[in-house]
């Protein structure tokens, strides 16, 4: 009974988590807090983060599991408060291509480019000119994470959790701490440490 309780809490997680990804909200550097250009925004570009966001149920609690960037680069919830993008670091802070390659083709600049088409609706030039400035301002300033748990998502989850527990099917049962069940993990993280 619990797990059906937790499963049905869950597939709610998920379509609340969704909402509050659509929310416009401010996004600022971590260095001296300047806000990020074309803020406040949502944080669904091409959708592939909303998309993979899912529940799993484990052992009494409930994993909010989504790709890995989303955990470790976009929010900063249910973490040690670090999370976002840092100067310079992620996976293409290091470049160990031969220097003619580094000419030819940069991963990080294609990436941003399809971010800043499919974000902002630029065309394919614009978009690229706007890649290389996020990129100096990535190496130089970093973004910091934006809350996704906020009190709002906290005060709703308790009211649909309330909502549940007031149901014929689930009379009897006593859930403590609901909040404390929520884990926030990437979807490498689980797949390692859970499997």
């Amino acid at each position: 009974m619990e797990e059906q309780f937790l499963q049905e809490l869950g597939r709610y997680i998920v379509w609340r988590v969704r909402i509050e990804m659509a929310t416009p909200k401010p996004r600022y550097t971590k260095a001296g807090a300047m806000p990020k250009p074309f803020s406040p925004y949502n944080t669904i570009a091409s959708g592939r983060l909303k998309d993979s966001v899912a529940t799993i149920i484990r052992d009494g609690l409930i994993y909010l599991v989504m790709e890995d960037y989303g955990v470790e680069n976009v929010y900063s919830d249910l973490l040690d408060g670090d999370s976002g993008s840092w100067p310079g670091g992620g996976r293409f802070a290091v470049d160990n291509r031969p220097p003619e390659a580094k000419q030819a083709y940069s991963p990080l600049i294609d990436a941003l480019t399809r971010w800043a088409q499919a974000k902002i609706g630029l065309s394919l030039p614009q978009a690229k000119g706007m890649a290389f400035a996020v990129r100096k301002n990535l190496f130089r300033a970093g973004y910091a994470g934006i809350p996704l748990i906020t009190t709002s998502v906290n005060e709703d989850i308790i009211a649909q959790a309330e909502i549940l527990l007031n149901q014929p099917q689930y009379e009897g049962l006593y859930i403590k701490g609901i909040l404390d069940r929520l884990v926030l993990i990437g979807q490498s993280t689980y797949n390692i440490t859970l499997g």
